[in-house]
């Protein structure tokens, strides 16, 4: 982990400004990020949706209760581009690591601090007793900030799914003929396949930032528990003091100051004037 390669500036912010962070990350890296999480999605989609072609409600829900092995590919993405290493897809998911991917899917599945949670296991590659020690480290005070980072997020993807929903019926023409409740207010069919279409949809858009806000948390904690703020400063000031010249300018600058310093002040200025009304007195 080189520390002078990092991309943000690496400060103690609240929890808050943490998650404002990876909303911000994620904005400037979407490309990257949309990516990564559009290889896996994409497949698993078609398969599930072509199985339950009849029932999308269903592969709705095994396409949801899939999202941390979905989450992974950004988030080991946006932990590369944090250092300013250029992303492959391809490459990286060789290089992802898929182990202790099944508590994910049983008991942790429902975890409200998943995002916060998931940089220990991708990243860090930690099971067991030593992961638990480290999440009990890591999460301190941002365990609520990771409560409503995740409240937030699925807040948006509900919105943003009633969005579609209600644009596509919006601009959808009447001679279409798509309808999406029966004479018994049951979902018809095609009902079914755009509420699907659209969760899926909105999960797609908001797990980028979801997953950021919370690798921003994971950070800020690594910045104040190992002091990357004060390495970093260390490091910048060692690095001055190897360029050449840099004593010699050192030494100019102070030499310049004292003198400035000498000049202004009032005993310097006291003496300059007995020496003018002297030099006036020979003058006369």
């Amino acid at each position: 982990m080189n520390l002078d390669k990092l991309q943000v500036n690496a400060c103690l912010r609240s929890g808050w400004q943490a998650v404002d962070l990876g909303f911000l990350m994620a904005r400037a890296w979407w490309r990257q990020l949309y990516n990564a999480s559009l290889v896996p999605l994409l497949p698993l989609s078609v398969v599930l949706l072509g199985v339950f072609s009849q029932s999308p409600f269903w592969a709705l829900l095994f396409i949801w209760w899939l999202k941390p092995f979905w989450e992974r590919l950004p988030l080991y993405i946006g932990s590369r581009m944090l250092f300013d290493e250029e992303p492959d897809t391809w490459s990286n998911m060789k290089a992802l690591p898929l182990k202790d991917i099944l508590p994910w899917l049983l008991w942790r599945r429902f975890s409200v601090q998943r995002a916060f949670d998931n940089p220990v296991t991708v990243l860090e590659e930690l099971k067991g007793r030593s992961r638990r020690q480290r999440l009990r480290i890591l999460h301190g005070r941002y365990s609520d900030v990771a409560l409503g980072n995740q409240l937030v997020c699925f807040c948006f993807e509900l919105l943003v799914a009633l969005g579609i929903i209600i644009l596509l019926d919006f601009f959808t023409p009447d001679t279409f003929g798509i309808r999406y409740y029966d004479n018994f207010d049951d979902l018809t069919l095609a009902g079914e396949w755009i509420y699907t279409l659209a969760a899926i949809g909105a999960m797609t858009l908001v797990m980028p930032f979801h997953t950021m806000a919370g690798f921003a948390l994971y950070l800020n904690r690594r910045i104040e528990l190992e002091a990357w703020d004060i390495e970093i400063s260390f490091r910048n000031l060692a690095n001055r003091k190897q360029q050449p010249g840099a004593r010699g300018a050192g030494a100019i600058a102070a030499i310049i100051l004292a003198g400035v310093v000498m000049l202004t002040s009032p005993a310097a200025v006291d003496a300059a004037t007995e020496l003018d009304h002297e030099s006036s007195r020979q003058l006369i």
